[in-house]
């Protein structure tokens, strides 16, 4: 890879507290068959020295720039990235993440040739790290239903972010990356250009690599689901009223919003446990609907999130 004033593909990697896991990933980018890249990488005000981390690997990455801002976010991160960019594709890859040899050649390519698509993916192997960083597995992650622009208003939960590449018109058109939300504004933004009738194409070969550490994993599952539920209602808000995918997402939202209630209930929440179950019904409810519903949760929560007078499934 080498520097280009005509690159056709930019990579911008957000980074914070990512001093550790940057360089695998900028060796990666260098390791890409692409012929020239533009990389920007976003120091989101990380107190780990990141921006000094990737300016340190200058001379294996000749198109590599360097950003910092103030601590705003991954969404704000990633806006700032978008605007230093020119080339015509852009990749968002998480400063944790990497890419095998080829990845951004293939997805280039691809929409190279299909005008019509508007974003690209690859597959994902996840590589699961230890407390103390040492990798213990890797595994292939299940790709998402395709056509993916659609399943995606159905309900699915997308490809990663460090696995597309895409137009930069058309990252641009639907405003980049939400701030508002701390976890899910990668499946809003990707759901935005779903609602606006972007294309995307599953592209097989070369894979996006992504790492699991052990402190992603402990992060609250709970405030992850609830930005996830948040994202669907605002899909469900703004879904036609006749479109094909409505039945699944209503039912994938029930689903959810069962799930939430229970772990809302195991952390003694109940109110808006009971909130919840309440909103996974449609209104007017259809006879047994509650019933219904709530058999779909574990059997020690049903009494408790019960509607007074509406009985015990």
């Amino acid at each position: 890879m080498t520097e280009s004033a005509t690159a056709r593909v930019a990579v911008v990697v957000p980074a914070y507290r990512c001093a550790r896991t940057l360089p695998d990933t900028l060796r990666s980018l260098a390791a890409q068959t692409e012929p020239a890249l533009e990389v920007v990488v976003v120091d989101d005000g990380s107190p780990t020295g990141d921006a000094d981390v990737a300016r340190g690997l200058a001379a294996e990455l000749p198109g590599l720039r360097v950003v910092e801002q103030a601590n705003a976010g991954v969404g704000a991160a990633r806006n700032r990235g978008l605007a230093e960019t020119r080339a015509r594709y852009v990749a968002f890859v998480d400063a944790d993440d990497a890419l095998e040899p080829g990845c951004l050649a293939a997805l280039a390519d691809h929409l190279d040739a299909h005008p019509e698509v508007s974003l690209a993916y690859v597959d994902t192997d996840e590589i699961v790290e230890d407390a103390r960083g040492d990798v213990v597995l890797r595994r292939s992650r299940r790709p998402p239903p395709e056509p993916l622009h659609e399943e995606l208003l159905a309900g699915a939960y997308p490809c990663l972010p460090s696995a597309c590449l895409q137009r930069r018109e058309a990252a641009l058109a639907v405003g980049g990356f939400r701030t508002r939300l701390p976890i899910g504004e990668d499946v809003e933004y990707l759901a935005e250009l779903a609602l606006a009738g972007h294309v995307f194409a599953r592209v097989p070969g070369p894979k996006m690599l992504y790492r699991v550490r052990a402190d992603q994993r402990s992060a609250d599952p709970v405030a992850a689901r609830a930005d996830f539920l948040d994202v669907l209602e605002r899909i469900a808000a703004r879904l036609p009223r006749r479109a094909p995918q409505r039945p699944r997402l209503r039912a994938r939202l029930r689903w959810l919003r069962l799930a939430q209630a229970a772990a809302l209930d195991e952390r003694g929440e109940r109110a808006a446990a009971r909130r919840l179950v309440l909103r996974a019904l449609t209104f007017p409810p259809r006879p047994g609907q509650l019933v219904e519903t709530l058999r779909l949760l574990p059997a020690p929560r049903r009494a408790a999130l019960t509607p007074r007078g509406a009985g015990t499934p």
